[in-house]
């Protein structure tokens, strides 16, 4: 008897983990980065282990990773770390929302980590922002601004990031590179439920979907106006992109003298191209009109390297790197 009850206690746990597929999907979108206004700033310690739970959250559910949560003061809780990351307790487990997650240290009176929550019950949106702060790890006058935005309404996590020094885009290295992810494992990280995990250089990135505790280090920080989307995939097919008929081809691709983006079909509306670096700096925006066939942008001028095409059409983007090589 004793030992059938071990068996189904082992079975179990083993369903709880393997059954589980998962929940979210990633999308990479771009938008404009704004500071929070009406945020308010916390009083925790930069580069500790201290956080802050988010108490007027209390009665309210969470559908994370698929499960539902009602947060309350015992045994489910948000909690804000100061080193870029969110946490959702559910008793013995964690949720955990890794946007930057690497010690983090003050830079000046600017310096801050804040939050804000919009929205009335059942469609709040949390928001929670680390402002002008130094990579630890990284070079003396690095500095990063990004913030976690998490949708009550529709289970949608968003890593947003803003402007950061060009010497954090690359460089690091898997001892000193920030982490960039999410998961859902037990409190001990022993045994892993659900991830989505990024590495790489971005915005040439490796995304790791397989339920295991590997969570290697990212080799840059992503580019200013860089939107991680984690997306549940019962809702994903309701996020609007680009049109079928709103699709592009560019070429060539490494590029010496000009860039073509030619329009795949009928454009359904005007269409907003822009060029940046890979650490997000605007180098010129195009217009690409309705009816227009192609779009010729001219690269000579542009040192050897990688660059991002952004498209965006009706509110949605897309984005494309593409290489300078004379």
């Amino acid at each position: 008897m004793r030992n059938l009850l071990l068996i189904l206690i082992f079975l179990f746990a083993f369903s709880k983990v393997f059954a589980q597929t998962n929940y979210y999907m990633l999308k990479v979108q771009s938008n404009s980065y704004s500071d929070l206004t009406g945020d308010i700033p916390l009083a925790i310690k930069f580069a500790s282990g201290d956080a802050f739970e988010l108490k007027e959250l209390y009665g309210e559910t969470f559908k994370l990773f698929g499960k539902s949560l009602t947060m309350d003061t015992l045994t489910k809780g948000i909690l804000i770390f100061p080193n870029a990351f969110v946490e959702v307790v559910d008793n013995n487990d964690i949720m955990v929302f890794d946007g930057l997650i690497r010690e983090l240290d003050s830079i000046d009176n600017t310096s801050k980590i804040s939050y804000k929550i919009e929205g009335s019950s059942g469609k709040k949106i949390i928001k929670v922002q680390w402002k002008n702060l130094r990579v630890h790890s990284g070079l003396a006058s690095n500095y990063v601004n990004l913030q976690i935005w998490i949708y009550q309404e529709n289970d949608i996590v968003e890593y947003r990031y803003g402007p950061s020094s060009v010497d954090n885009a690359s460089g690091y290295t898997q001892a000193t590179g920030p982490s960039v992810g999410i998961f859902y494992s037990t409190s001990t990280v022993s045994t892993m439920y659900q991830k989505i995990w990024i590495s790489g250089t971005p915005p040439s990135i490796i995304v790791d979907t397989l339920k295991n505790t590997n969570l290697p280090n990212i080799f840059g920080v992503p580019a200013n106006g860089t939107v991680y989307q984690f997306i549940p995939k019962t809702v994903a097919a309701s996020v609007k992109e680009i049109s079928t008929a709103d699709k592009f081809s560019i070429y060539p691709n490494p590029a010496n003298d000009k860039i073509i983006i030619a329009s795949i079909g009928h454009l359904n509306s005007n269409v907003a191209i822009s060029l940046h670096t890979v650490t997000g700096q605007l180098i010129k925006r195009y217009d690409y009109k309705h009816g227009q066939k192609e779009l010729t942008i001219p690269v000579s001028s542009l040192a050897n390297g990688n660059y991002i095409i952004s498209i965006e059409s009706s509110g949605n983007h897309q984005q494309k790197q593409i290489i300078v090589q004379h």
